[in-house]
Order: structure tokens, then sequence, then C-alpha cells
């Protein structure tokens, strides 16, 4: 049922704390990613410190602020002004959450090499083996680590390019601001997932548009995902290991995937 698979995907998350705490491989893999997440969070923070104005006013630039004609419609004014408070608090830190996002993004590229090690080492423990198109040996796996760090800087401008698209217009055109900020927290959601997942994917060939097509094979399961990885990187601490516990939880998606519907790797045709 698509509703399982939703929950399924939610709770990747936390079952890759489980598997990052039961197997010392897999952990000893993240260290790097782990140091590389959090410095990368200092600086999400730091931005979303310095613009705090700036995203607050494009999170909730679209609210009204009731006034009280008389002093009796402070009855139904004061309750729909607290409302208002929360609608804005919870649009400002979806949007705070989705520049923190970005920030780790762009660590995911530093830490690109040792991610993928840690997406093989975990496959290599799931399933007993490694699916990899590339080349055998030592020289493919440098051309795959290459590669890794090539793909993380494509996923990465296609991401930023695509939060600029919607952005840019939200702010300049009046009463754009809900949409936009719907729609970038959309994207971020389903990006996480898909991002996550790439070091697998990778490694069975698909291009960009065949990983598009697959997130929509498996959309309940990813959608889930991308909500649980969301609330990852947005709840303090946790997202200090944001790096490492997703790309475990994403080589767990598409292992599951595979197991469970057949889907992940590319037709030789």
């Amino acid at each position: 049922m698509p509703l399982v698979r939703v929950v399924s995907g939610f709770r990747l998350p936390l079952e890759a704390i489980g598997l990052l705490r039961r197997e010392p491989k897999v952990r000893a893999a993240a260290v790097v990613p782990l140091l590389v997440s959090a410095a990368a969070l200092a600086i999400g923070v730091a931005i979303v410190v310095a613009w705090a104005g700036e995203i607050h006013a494009l999170a909730t630039g679209w609210l009204p602020w009731p006034e009280a004609a008389a002093w009796y419609a402070w009855l139904w004014v004061a309750p729909l002004r607290i409302v208002l408070v929360v609608v804005g608090l919870a649009a400002f830190g979806a949007l705070a959450g989705a520049v923190v996002v970005a920030a780790l993004l762009v660590g995911g590229v530093v830490a690109a090499p040792f991610l993928d090690r840690l997406s093989r080492r975990l496959e290599e423990t799931l399933t007993g083996s490694v699916i990899d198109v590339g080349r055998p040996g030592v020289a493919g796996f440098v051309a795959g680590a290459a590669r890794s760090a090539l793909e993380e800087v494509k996923r990465l401008g296609f991401f930023l390019a695509a939060q600029a698209v919607i952005a840019i217009p939200g702010a300049l055109i009046p009463g754009a601001q809900p949409l936009a900020a719907v729609a970038m927290l959309a994207l971020t959601i389903h990006f996480l997932a898909l991002d996550s997942a790439s070091y697998a994917l990778d490694r069975r060939g698909l291009r960009f548009a065949e990983k598009i097509r697959w997130g929509r094979g498996n959309l309940p399961a990813v959608a889930g995902y991308g909500a649980g990885a969301f609330i990852v990187c947005s709840i303090p601490l946790v997202n200090l290991v944001a790096l490492p516990l997703l790309v475990t939880a994403g080589t767990v998606l598409v292992v599951e995937a595979e197991r469970g519907r057949g889907m992940g790797q590319r037709s030789e045709n």
C-alpha cells in the first residue's frame, strides 16, 4: 500500500541510525563525512543568522496583519494574530531549513568520495556484494570517486538553479511568496531523497533523467524518506551527522526498492 511505503520511507533515518550503531565498518567510513557535515552545518546556520531578516520577509511577507477597529474586535483579532504568528514561524523555519539543507549539499560535494565509500560499505554489509557498472580494481575505484564528486556537483548545480528559479519570482511578484515557499520546500524534500540515494544509483549507471524516473517509480517511499530527511536536517544536534546519516538511509532506500520491486539497475540494452 502507498501509505505503508510512505511510512517505511519516513522511518529510514531511524533505521540508518541503528545501522551506524551496529556496524563498526560502516561507522568508521562515516567519520570524515561527519566532520564535513558539522562544518557545513555551521556555515548554513551562519547564513541563516546573517540573512534572517530577508528569509523572514520571504516566508511571512504574504501574511495579513488584521487590525481591530473596536475593542470587541480583539475577541477574534487577537486569536487570529496568534495563529498568523505561528504560521509565520513555521514558514520561516521551513525556509531556514532549506538554507541549511543547501549548505549540507555543498558539503556533500567535498565529502562525495567518502560518502561513496560509506555507501559501498553499507551495500556490501546489507547484500554481501556491491553493484557497480564501472571498471573494477583500483583504477575503477578512483574513477568512481571522481565520478561521485562530479555527479554531486551536477546535482548541486541543478538544485541551486531550480531554487533560484522559484525564489526570485517569489520575491518580486506580489502574492507569490506562499507558492514560492511551498515549491521550494517540496523541491528540497524530493531532492534530498534523490541526492542521498544517488551514490548507490550512480554505481548502477543511472543518469539524471533515469534517477528522476526511478524516483517517480518509488514515489511513496521517496516522498516519505524525503520528509524524514528534511526533519533530520532541521533538528539541532541531529543535523550534525546529517550527511553520513542520509547517505546511509538513501542506500537502504535503493537496496529495499530493488528487493521489493526489482528497480534501480539500468537495462544493458
